[in-house]
């Protein structure tokens, strides 16, 4: 598959994310321009009035989140595009598959898209796997939603 090739579907995919939930442009500009992998993730504030704030960072600035893409991506061939936290020790990754014939099953549906899901917390062997994730959007940051 040509790394390019999926450069494009994924900067697409981030075109559909912008035009369904008005994310931070950002997201896809960085992408776009440097190849960057973006974490988008949400805190509580600790001033209550201000309550959740929808947060960016570089996803490879968080070691072992970038342990997690990298080791996906060099097993699948996959290009991972941007990564949600989901809990504190779950994170999706969205990803571009190795097999163009699969693009369309990964794409934003209805029902959702494919992510792979891995958990810090969980056994050895359990970590990840492809799951069908529902996402919206706060503060322009993409979030799960389920």
């Amino acid at each position: 598959m040509d790394i390019e090739k999926q450069k494009e579907e994924a900067i697409s995919r981030l075109s559909a994310f912008w035009q369904a939930y008005h994310i931070n442009p950002n997201i896809k500009r960085y992408f776009k321009e440097d190849g960057d992998v973006y974490y988008s993730y949400v805190i509580d504030s600790d001033i209550p009035e201000a309550g959740l704030t929808g947060l960016l960072d570089r996803a490879l600035s968080r070691k072992r989140v970038a342990e997690v893409i990298e080791r996906f991506q060099a097993e699948t061939g996959a290009l991972v595009y941007h990564c949600i936290e989901y809990k504190p020790n779950i994170i999706c990754l969205l990803y571009v598959g190795k097999n163009e014939e699969e693009w369309e099953a990964e794409r934003l549906k209805k029902s959702g898209l494919n992510a792979y899901v891995y958990n810090f917390a969980a056994a050895e062997g359990e970590e990840g796997k492809i799951r069908n994730i529902h996402i919206s959007s706060y503060q322009g940051v993409i979030v799960r939603v389920a």
